[in-house]
């Protein structure tokens, strides 16, 4: 284990270490206290996961958290973008090389405050299904036939509350400019790092 310090911004440092050191993995802490703790959770952790090429893995802050030292349970949260293909292959080689089951979640946003009507229940089952069908293209054609589940409800909540209640112990995220459709899921990435039972591994 080498130890460096550096003098400056740490969100920048950070990047520029990870470019200048061929790092294949940065890990931040969630964890820490007073000030620490509110500059990991605020502006630096931010700075990182758009500034840094390699995946990036932020420990679990939640009060009730799991952290094991190799994941059995992997959640993988999809945004349904063309970029979901490729973040799925890599969490599906990911969960082969660490011995870890897989699950596929993609969050239907509610429609309606109205869910009770008949109406708006098949409109969201409809939105349910054609979710499934668009993932499901592109997925299976690329040989990955995998446990899909679609939920309904807010990004955060939803993909923070399935994790807790299928146990995982691994939720990883995409993430890609702004300016992209992945920027959809990667708007929440810090919302879920706060919510996250476990840590999160931002890809």
């Amino acid at each position: 284990m080498t130890r460096l310090t550096a003098l400056g911004d740490p969100a920048v440092k950070i990047a520029e270490f990870s470019r200048d050191g061929v790092v294949d993995l940065v890990m931040l802490p969630t964890h820490g206290h007073g000030l620490f703790r509110g500059l990991l959770l605020g502006s630096v952790t931010s700075k990182v996961l758009h500034d840094v090429h390699c995946p990036v893995w932020t420990a679990a802050h939640a009060a009730k958290q799991r952290a094991q030292e190799v994941p059995g349970k992997i959640l993988c949260a999809l945004d349904g973008s063309e970029s979901s293909l490729a973040l799925a292959r890599w969490a599906f080689d990911f969960s082969r090389q660490v011995g870890a089951s897989l699950q596929l979640l993609h969050v239907v946003r509610t429609i309606s405050d109205w869910l009770a009507l008949e109406s708006e229940q098949a409109l969201q089952e409809e939105l349910r299904t054609e979710a499934r069908k668009r993932i499901d293209g592109m997925l299976k054609p690329a040989g990955l036939d995998l446990p899909l589940r679609i939920a309904v409800g807010e990004i955060v909540t939803t993909i923070t509350e399935e994790a807790r209640q299928e146990g995982a112990d691994l939720i990883v995220l995409g993430r890609g400019p702004m300016h992209e459709t992945l920027g959809r899921l990667r708007t929440h990435a810090h919302g879920i790092i706060q919510r996250s039972p476990c840590p999160v591994l931002s890809v």
